[in-house]
């Protein structure tokens, strides 16, 4: 395979990580918007609004059922700040609990037919999973808080420019951690419906 075709697949391998990625992300968004509505409801139903007579002197024309959706919406975005700080480890468990479980495939991943293994084609531990993830967060933090634009541009170019040459197709932690990314193989009910080339 020469050089032009093998950078190619690894890119095509690049742009379905990241798509397997942003469905992941999503789907994480999806629930802990759902989680975080659910809490909100539940406290605005099982404790008393603090300061009833405020809220009235403020809204004197409301009645009481606006003044619950008010007291709700309070109770809501006070949550917000907690989730958003809290994101980063959600991820972190989300990845590494469900990579280190299924030995490779988070929902994005197993939807875009990848898998993350050892360098050597081995299953990866939960202990492995665990460490990648946390490689992967720090190296996402560290993106950033680079404050200069013109850095944080050669910073992902460098960034996304490592896969397409290195020996695996290899991001930077994955290199760190000895994993790599690869496709899953089609199982042969679908390699029978396949059009030929």
């Amino acid at each position: 395979m020469d050089l032009f075709k093998l950078i190619c697949l690894r890119a095509l391998i690049l742009c379905r990580r990241l798509a397997a990625t942003m469905l992941d992300f999503t789907i994480l968004l999806l629930l802990i918007g759902i989680f975080g509505a659910l809490a909100a409801h539940t406290l605005a139903h099982t404790t008393e609004i603090p300061n009833i007579d405020a809220l009235t002197a403020q809204y004197p024309d409301a009645d009481s059922t606006v003044l619950f959706g008010i007291w709700y919406q309070g109770i809501a975005r006070g949550l917000v700040p907690y989730v958003i700080a809290m994101l980063p480890m959600i991820w972190w468990i989300y990845e590494s609990f469900v990579v280190g479980v299924t030995g490779g495939s988070t929902i994005g991943k197993w939807v875009f037919r990848l898998k993350v293994t050892t360098k050597s084609g081995g299953r990866v531990t939960a202990w492995g999973a665990i460490f990648r993830g946390a490689i992967k967060l720090s190296a996402i933090a560290l993106a950033l808080v680079i404050p200069s634009q013109l850095i944080l541009a050669i910073f992902l170019l460098a960034w996304f420019a490592v896969p397409l040459f290195s020996s695996k197709g290899q991001l930077a932690y994955d290199h760190l951690t000895g994993m790599v990314v690869v496709g899953r193989a089609t199982p042969k009910s679908m390699k029978a419906c396949a059009v030929p080339a």
